[in-house]
Order: structure tokens, then C-alpha cells, then sequence
């Protein structure tokens, strides 16, 4: 599969877009038995905010490390084209149902024994280790997010103009 099409994602998705394509995701997932969860910007506006931030341009979900054979499948299954991004350990698609841009993250252990995942942008990016791996995804949404965005930055919105209204403080 390509990466081109990714690039015809919507730009700026609205609240119900993106709600919407979250909702499509994880149903195709859970149709395939896929265990998931949310992760980034996707799991801190709805567990902070309670609906999706205003500055999020894709639903990030986390799978499993060794799931994601069955994560192309069921793609495949649903004839969802999707892109892989190896460098980030990621599987990129459009949302069908209106073009959200999607990143599924693929849980792996570090080398530390804990969860690690890559962020960034473009080709800029590093790892961060989220929690100790057990081979089973996070559950502790308090924890991911300390993790991710620093010890409590992410419980207070970033209003100051640097990364928009509602968006997040990066503390790493």
C-alpha cells in the first residue's frame, strides 16, 4: 500500500468527523478482536476534555506488538487502504467513512522493559518509554499521559498560544 493517499486526509477535521472516525475505528477493530486503545492527543481530549482536542488532526489508537499481521488483515478485510510507516512503527489510513487521518501505534517493549513508542513530527522524532510492558496495552490512562506529556502537564490545557487553545503542554 502507498503513502500518497494519506496526504488526501482531511487537513483540520471537525469535532463530529473525528468522533465519528474513532467510533468506525474501533469498531473495525473490535469486529476483528483487535485489542486497542487511545493514545496522544486522541486519549487526552477525551479523557481530560471529554470530546476530541480542537488542535488534533488524527485518531491515535495503540496495538499490541505482534498484532500487527492481524491488524493489516482486518484492514484488508474492511478494504481499508492503509499505508505502513516501518520508521515509526505505525499503520496510516484515511478514515472511510470521511477521510480523519488515522495513526495505529504499535506497542513495543524497550530496551528499559517498558512500553515505548515513537513521537515527533515529519522525521523528527524520538521514543518514550509510557510504562512497564507486559505485553498487554496500557490501561492506566494517568500514567500514558504522564508518561507522554510530562508529570500532570496535560491535565491543564495549553492556553497560551503556543500549541493552540485545548491542546497540550509537551513536558519530555
Amino acid at each position: 500500500m502507498g503513502q500518497s493517499f494519506v496526504n488526501e486526509c482531511q487537513a483540520q477535521p471537525s469535532s463530529d468527523d473525528f468522533s465519528a472516525c474513532l467510533a468506525q475505528t474501533e469498531s473495525i477493530l473490535s469486529s476483528c478482536g483487535i485489542p486497542h486503545s487511545m493514545a496522544n492527543g486522541t486519549l487526552l481530549g477525551h479523557y481530560r476534555d471529554d470530546e476530541p482536542l480542537p488542535c488534533d488532526t488524527n485518531v491515535d489508537l495503540y496495538y499490541r506488538k505482534g498484532d500487527r499481521k492481524r491488524v493489516e488483515q482486518c484492514l484488508e478485510e474492511h478494504e481499508v487502504p492503509f499505508a505502513r510507516n516501518f520508521l515509526r512503527n505505525r499503520i496510516e489510513f484515511c478514515c472511510p467513512k470521511n477521510r480523519v487521518k488515522v495513526d495505529l501505534h504499535e506497542i513495543v517493549p524497550s530496551l528499559s522493559n517498558k512500553y515505548s513508542c515513537a513521537i515527533g513530527q515529519g522525521n523528527e522524532f524520538t521514543t518514550t518509554d509510557l510504562l512497564p510492558f507486559q505485553d498487554q496495552l496500557p490501561h492506566d490512562p494517568e500514567a500514558v499521559l504522564n508518561s507522554r506529556y510530562g508529570h500532570n502537564a496535560w491535565k491543564q490545557a495549553d492556553d497560551d498560544g503556543d500549541g493552540g487553545p485545548g491542546c497540550w503542554r509537551i513536558g519530555f
